[in-house]
């Protein structure tokens, strides 16, 4: 409980702070930014006329999304987009002796994802790009008494083309990318088998390829 109000303590500032004031006339020289929230959490039970074997569950999850994008000049264009999720379950149970107990939260979801592409728009069929992003979460519980923040760490930079497909302004955007990447996945809580005893350690991972990203906004304005 007391991360979730970490969590929102955090999250509903960074959303009064992006939320773009429609009264005001845009400026092409100002940045662009757009955040969407979300705070959902459930709770089903069964009645107490069942016998034996009931469960109730109870479950929460906050999302951020946050972008921010300027054209700095003709042909160079910046956006940069921010995710965050993090849930949790809990199952409530009768014991063999008919008491009710809730068991401990376990993580349902858990998301940190930021990319930042830097595009030069050329005006021609397609823009190049290059592009970095990074992947973690907010809790690493694969080992419980030695929690990790942030962790593992997954780092990509790429670089290619990029075409927007469709655009109406207000209403839908659509964006595709195609280049090569190359790829970091870093470990800091990774068990080396061969070492005598069994130890934990830092493990670094790399790797690359083909990557296609697309991205399609879709808004219900009049």
């Amino acid at each position: 409980m007391r991360f979730l109000a970490f969590l929102i303590g955090i999250l509903v500032p960074l959303q009064i702070f992006a939320q773009n004031d429609p009264a005001e006339k845009e400026d092409p020289d100002q940045w662009k930014l757009s955040s969407n929230t979300n705070l959902t959490a459930n709770q089903n039970s069964y009645s107490e006329s069942w016998m034996g074997g009931e469960q109730s569950n109870f479950s929460w999850t906050i999302q951020l999304n946050l972008s921010a994008g300027k054209q700095f000049t003709p042909v160079i264009n910046n956006k940069n987009t921010l995710k965050l999720a993090f849930g949790q379950t809990q199952i409530g149970e009768q014991d063999s002796l008919g008491n009710w107990h809730w068991s401990q939260p376990q993580k349902s979801t858990d998301l940190i994802d930021f990319e930042s592409v830097l595009t030069f728009t050329l005006k021609t069929v397609v823009d190049p790009f290059v592009a970095a992003r990074l992947v973690s979460q907010f809790l690493d519980l694969r080992d419980p008494p030695n929690e990790r923040y942030g962790n593992p760490l997954e780092i990509t930079e790429s670089f290619g083309v990029a075409r927007k497909i469709l655009e109406k302004e207000g209403r839908i955007s659509w964006d595709a990318r195609l280049g090569g990447a190359v790829r970091q996945f870093i470990d800091r809580d990774a068990w080396n088998l061969d070492a005598v005893p069994a130890k934990k350690e830092t493990e670094v991972t790399n790797d690359g390829g083909v990557e296609l990203v697309t991205e399609l906004i879709a808004n219900n304005k009049e």
